[in-house]
C-alpha cells in the first residue's frame, strides 16, 4: 500500500452534503491500532446525528473536532515509529528508565478513540 495520507483529517465545509465516516473522515497510522475505531464510532455516531436531524457539514465540523487530537498525537509520532534505527535505542532507554509503560500507556491513550463520546 504507498502513499497512505496518515493524518488525513477532513476539513467539514458548509456544503458538505456527505457525513464523512472512516478513512473519509480521518486516518490515523496504523501503529495505533484506532483505524477501525475511528469507522466503527464514526458510522455510529453519523446515524445518531442523522436520527437527531444534524446536517452532514454540522457533523463532520464535530467528528473533525473530536478527532483531531487522537490523529494528531499519531500522526507526531509516525516518524519515530517508523524509523527501526531509533525505534530501538528509544525503547530501551525507556525500558531502562522505568518510562516504557508509563510513555505507552500515555501514548495508547492520546491516540484512542472512545465510542462512548459521540461528538455532538
Amino acid at each position: 500500500i504507498g502513499r497512505v495520507p496518515y493524518g488525513y483529517l477532513h476539513q467539514a465545509s458548509p456544503d458538505d452534503r456527505a457525513y464523512r465516516i472512516g478513512d473519509q473522515a480521518a486516518v490515523i497510522p496504523s501503529y495505533s491500532g484506532d483505524g477501525m475505531s475511528i469507522a466503527l464510532a464514526s458510522g455510529k455516531w453519523a446515524a445518531q446525528a442523522i436520527d437527531a436531524g444534524f446536517a452532514p457539514a454540522q457533523f463532520n465540523k464535530a467528528l473533525a473536532g473530536r478527532l483531531a487530537a487522537n490523529v494528531g498525537y499519531a500522526y507526531r509520532f509516525q516518524p519515530l515509529i517508523a524509523q527501526p534505527g531509533l525505534l530501538k535505542p528509544l525503547m530501551a532507554a525507556a525500558r531502562l528508565s522505568g518510562l516504557a509503560s508509563p510513555l505507552g500507556r500515555w501514548l495508547f491513550g492520546q491516540t484512542r478513540t472512545p465510542i462512548d463520546r459521540a461528538p455532538l
